[in-house]
């Protein structure tokens, strides 16, 4: 997942994050405790669904959200499978260059970045990095952390030239950024 970070209270701000920016009503006040994240998270899937359809955007916004918590739950295979869920419906409904495609492609190379599975993850890397390098997205912050995950993985396969230019137009988008 593209790391966010977490607040003091140990949940993740991924999950607040993608419900605001999808239009989602945010869910109620969780204690801490990740299994009663998840149940809210996929009580909310249920919900969208019903309302919106299952292949809705809206719900791809929460599939991805679900991923992050089994992810950190230790289920990366159910994260997996959500996290293409997502992808399916997002190159269905908002098509194959929308940002919300390459964010879940981000996503998943990451995903398979931490479990070693480098070969998989590059060409998901390269696909989120080409969509990402479009003109109206070529400055933006969420550019240049594609850019960042996809250097690590080249440098995790000793592929240190090409991480190092991915790393530097991170940097040149950072600096450019007020």
């Amino acid at each position: 997942m593209i790391p966010i970070g977490r607040p003091r209270s140990g949940r993740l701000l991924l999950v607040g994050v993608v419900l605001a920016v999808a239009g989602c009503s945010q869910p109620p006040p969780v204690p801490s405790g990740t299994d009663r994240q998840v149940t809210v998270v996929e009580e909310e899937v249920a919900s969208r669904a019903k309302r919106v359809g299952p292949d809705d955007p809206e719900v791809a916004d929460l599939l991805v959200v679900l991923a992050g918590l089994r992810l950190n739950n230790g289920n990366g295979a159910e994260a997996e499978r959500l996290l293409r869920h997502a992808l399916s419906i997002y190159e269905a409904n908002r098509g194959p260059e929308h940002a919300s495609t390459g964010t879940v492609l981000n996503n998943l190379g990451w995903l398979y970045y931490t479990q070693g599975r480098y070969a998989e993850a590059e060409p998901l890397f390269k696909r989120s990095v080409q969509i990402y390098d479009a003109p109206d997205r070529a400055h933006d912050a969420r550019t240049a952390k594609v850019l960042e995950n996809y250097a690590t993985l080249l440098r995790a396969m000793n592929r240190t030239e090409e991480a190092e230019r991915f790393e530097a137009r991170a940097r040149s988008i950072r600096s450019d950024r007020p």
